[in-house]
């Protein structure tokens, strides 16, 4: 049906056979629309006096919906109605001929071309690369590089035990199904038997009984055979000996008279050469206490790799570290004690030194004794026969004996309980060298001591020549002699050197007026003005004034000391001195 209107304002509808009614006449009184096509639907209805009916929906068209031409290229189709026929359709482009291959140009067209221009490789993805290209002409594409695999890349089920997995991803998980093997049943000890770990209920040990009962020895091997835990015995605790290791204490034997006591752990640990009268050693380490000889090694401790390792009747040694003590072998009961690798390692008939620290005093030789090495490779200059030297992080000088070295780089020196202490009764300076050597060397004291009543006259007079009385001279070395004819001290000594001068006097004025007196040291008869005093003695001054001054002196060799006395006022008086002493001190 058709529905449409004529120029005479009237509403017609068609059927299929093309009679037109007309709506408007014969009394219809009501429109209803209904129906979809191909997803076209008709609304508005029903329509009674006026209304609009519309057409909607989305047009829906499938193959059994086409007829007629097949839709053409510039309708977006290929005008054909075979794939063959519409692929030869759209490849009918620019310079089709026979033989060559479409291409995308750089204009964004396909194109029409002879050959492939170039093939290029690239990429990689878990270490597998893709290589050979750009090929141009001819060439190969392959694939290398080694697989890489880590848990990201993981997916799937857990990798089997099968495939060498464990099945479970979980540790908890993992052990359980790893230590699922025979005999695997609540209480059990996984343990191994030959090759292969399986569960029991026994597990290996050595009781601590057996060391008191037995003939030979309890041992534990390993699947070889190889004894790496032995409780060798003779019967009683006294000749017992613990040893851990493959071969540790191998060579004990239950016929030596004496031997007992001893602990050995590690490989080869206290594998004596001869074992007779051995007893009482700890060895711990690869090899320590290994090798060793003679009539006895007793009460020795061992610990580290070849410690006290190729020794000879080594007797109450204590030696810690790598190496340490190696072939030190005392001749006499004169122990060793070492701590640190190499520490007292290459010496032979090394006596009653101790090292402690890395490679201290390491290269010390035949008979070097009562060496003290302390810090890392304290002493290690060492190589000969040193003795009795103390070296506290310092290096050692070759050829030191009874010296004592301390520091090497330092720079400042700090000691407690020296300064503002108790000065002693009997003192000596110290000096110090250039290179820090501390010593006394040319020291030297001289005294001179008057005693008796003399009179100073009028004028400058070497104070001796009033004195009448005892002299007593006093020299600690050789540096001074003493003139009693002149009277004065002289410096003998070969080397330039600083005096401390002490004067003391008791003197008196004997006269009716005042004196102005002057005492001083003179050197080479010159006054000394750092070495003088001077005193005002009043009119008739019937005490005695005691008198005193100190400095110091620069003396070089044959340098002359004496002391006198002036008196300033007239020649008629005269200074009584009952006493007097000079003091010269080398410092």
């Amino acid at each position: 049906l058709k529905l449409f209107s004529k120029t005479d304002d009237k509403l017609y509808i068609r059927n299929d056979t093309g009679t037109e009614i007309d709506l408007t006449s014969g009394g219809i009184t009501s429109i209803d629309t209904t129906g979809s096509v191909n997803g076209i639907t008709l609304s508005g209805g029903p329509i009674i006096t006026s209304g609009t009916i519309t057409l909607g929906g989305s047009l829906s068209i499938n193959n059994s919906d086409w007829l007629g031409n097949d839709l053409s290229i510039g309708n977006g189709g290929s005008g054909q109605s075979t794939a063959q026929l519409a692929i030869n359709a759209l490849t009918n482009v620019s310079g089709a001929s026979d033989d060559e291959v479409l291409i995308k140009a750089g204009s964004g067209d396909a194109v029409w071309s002879e050959t492939v221009k170039s093939v290029s490789t690239s990429g990689t993805v878990n270490g597998i690369s893709l290589t050979g290209g750009p090929i141009t002409t001819t060439g190969t594409i392959a694939l290398g590089g080694n697989l890489s695999v880590n848990n990201s890349d993981w997916s799937g089920t857990d990798l089997s035990l099968a495939n060498g997995g464990t099945g479970e991803s979980t540790a908890q998980g993992a052990i359980n199904s790893l230590t699922n093997v025979s005999g695997a049943t609540v209480g059990k000890i996984l343990t191994k038997v030959g090759l292969n770990a399986v569960f029991s209920n026994d597990i290996p040990y050595l009781r601590v009984d057996d060391l008191e009962t037995g003939t030979n020895s309890n041992t534990i091997s390993d699947s070889s055979g190889t004894t790496f835990l032995a409780c060798r015995n003779a019967g009683n605790l006294s000749r017992s000996m613990l040893c851990f290791g493959v071969g540790a204490g191998a060579s004990w034997s239950v016929n030596q008279p004496i031997d007992g006591h001893n602990i050995a752990i590690g490989y080869n640990a206290m594998n004596l050469t001869s074992q007779l009268n051995s007893y009482d050693n700890i060895a711990i380490g690869t090899r320590s206490l290994e090798n060793s000889s003679g009539v006895g090694v007793q009460a020795n401790i061992a610990i580290g790799t070849e410690a006290l390792s190729q020794v000879v009747d080594e007797d109450n040694s204590i030696a810690i570290g790598y190496r340490s003590q190696q072939n030190t072998n005392p001749t006499t009961n004169a122990p060793n004690v070492s701590l640190g690798s190499f520490s007292l390692a290459n010496g032979t008939d090394l006596r009653s030194n101790t090292a402690i620290g890395y490679n201290s005093l390491r290269y010390l030789s035949t008979t070097a004794t009562g060496n003290i090495g302390l810090g890392y490779g304290s002493g290690k200059i060492y190589n000969s026969t040193e003795s009795y030297n103390i070296c506290i992080g310092n290096n050692g000088v070759l050829g030191d004996n009874n010296t004592i070295r301390i520091g090497s780089v330092q720079s400042n020196t700090f000691i407690k309980g020296i300064f503002n202490t108790n000065a002693l009764s009997t003192w000596v300076p110290v000096r110090v060298s250039f290179n820090g050597e501390l010593g006394i060397n040319q020291y030297g004291y001289a005294s001179y001591y008057f005693a008796g009543n003399s009179t100073a006259t009028n004028g400058t007079v070497n104070i001796y020549s009033v004195i009448s009385g005892t002299r007593v001279a006093n020299l600690s070395t050789s540096n001074f002699t003493v003139d009693t004819a002149t009277p004065d001290i002289e410096y003998i000594g070969t080397e330039d050197v600083i005096c401390r001068i002490s004067v003391s006097a008791n003197w008196q004025n004997e006269d009716n007026s005042n004196n102005f007196c002057r005492i001083g040291v003179h050197k080479n008869g010159v006054i000394q003005n750092n070495l003088e005093q001077r005193s005002n003695l009043s009119i008739n001054s019937d005490y005695p004034r005691n008198v005193s001054l100190s400095g110091f002196l620069a003396l070089q060799t044959n340098d002359k000391v004496d002391v006198r006395v002036l008196n300033s006022e007239s020649s008629s008086d005269d200074i009584l001195v009952s006493y007097f002493n000079l003091n010269i001190e080398i410092i």
